[in-house]
């Protein structure tokens, strides 16, 4: 039988062995669930640390950026990619094309705080 994982402060659906995750990356939220580039043991293993509980807050501050958007997923990850593409062309580096999406400044910025209760990544879009 499949043992099921679910976050300790949120219960987040939790996936191990996200082989098509790049390694630079510990977990990505995708519709409701964390998937994270670990094995089973490492996976149990981490289900109670504090970088395991930074990452839940990290990633559930994505789920409440998604339930922002009337379509839910689909405007969340449309919206995702677009500034992403945009920040590519401006920057030129893959990775500062990523950490300057509003959705990630928010939650990498938020990820500290045990209530996080609504999303403002409105306020993390760059100015002009």
């Amino acid at each position: 039988m499949k043992r099921r994982f679910t976050t300790p402060i949120y219960g987040i659906r939790c996936h191990y062995g996200a082989w098509w995750l790049s390694r630079r990356f510990e977990a990505i939220t995708w519709f409701g669930h964390i998937f994270f580039n670990c094995t089973k043991d490492e996976l149990a293993a981490k289900l109670h640390s504090p970088a395991l509980l930074r990452t839940e807050r990290h990633e559930r501050i994505h789920l409440l950026q998604a339930r922002s958007f009337k379509t839910r997923y689909l405007g969340f990850y449309t919206l995702y990619v677009a500034w992403w593409l945009r920040n590519l062309v401006r920057y030129r580096n893959a990775m500062k094309a990523y950490y300057n999406i509003p959705f990630e400044r928010e939650a990498y910025e938020n990820e500290h705080q045990e209530e996080y209760p609504a999303t403002h990544w409105r306020d993390y879009r760059p100015m002009a």
